[in-house]
């Protein structure tokens, strides 16, 4: 994704790198003209440049639009619809108000084969990345996706040590990655707990 958007010229300098030439031994320095991943405002960037598109786009793609601007996290996009005719006609939105931005919409994942079938085999998430003991498992924003039986859920992996003190507790709790805030109605009570 950020390497389809473009830096402007003049913050061109600000990312540069210095690379060492093999053969003439000679340094020489680049400006990345993209978004870097890794920086620390690429996702700000990212994000900003989709609530953008979905603005210079609404009167095209409107439905798509608001997908876009509520139910996107930086790269992934967790959407839906009640019947598979919306849910065909939000698809087939999104993908060309992307497509108009530069952006090609991969790793489709959905609840129902059908829809699955109007997607070309390239673009949907690859079934062999999950693990062998569960195959219908998607993963997006730290949250698991039982594609089959439709349900989600998390995977908390919490390693105490032999002295729980609250700092060790704290820490614990940071390490939780909720941006959705699901989770909310139980950490919401060991915030309150601890103040």
């Amino acid at each position: 994704m950020f390497r389809q958007i473009n830096v402007c010229e003049e913050h061109q300098n600000f990312q540069c790198i210095l690379w060492r030439d093999k053969n003439t031994n000679k340094i020489c320095v680049y400006a990345l003209r993209t978004v870097t991943y890794g920086t620390t405002s690429a996702p700000y960037l990212a994000i900003r440049v989709l609530q953008q598109l979905a603005s210079d786009e609404e009167k095209n793609f409107p439905q798509a639009s608001n997908i876009l601007r509520s139910d996107t996290y930086v790269d992934d996009v967790i959407s839906g619809a009640d019947d598979f005719d919306t849910v065909l006609k939000l698809q087939q939105q999104l993908c060309s108000l992307l497509q108009s931005g530069g952006f090609r919409l991969r790793k489709w994942n959905s609840n129902s084969t059908n829809l699955l079938q109007h997607i070309p085999e390239e673009d949907r998430e690859k079934k062999e990345l999950f693990s062998i003991h569960q195959p219908n498992m998607a993963k997006a924003l730290g949250i698991y996706w039982d594609t089959t039986n439709d349900y989600f859920c998390f995977s908390i992996n919490f390693t105490f040590s032999s002295i729980i003190t609250k700092s060790s507790l704290l820490s614990d709790a940071a390490k939780l990655f909720d941006p959705l805030g699901w989770l909310s109605p139980t950490t919401i009570v060991a915030k309150i707990i601890f103040q």
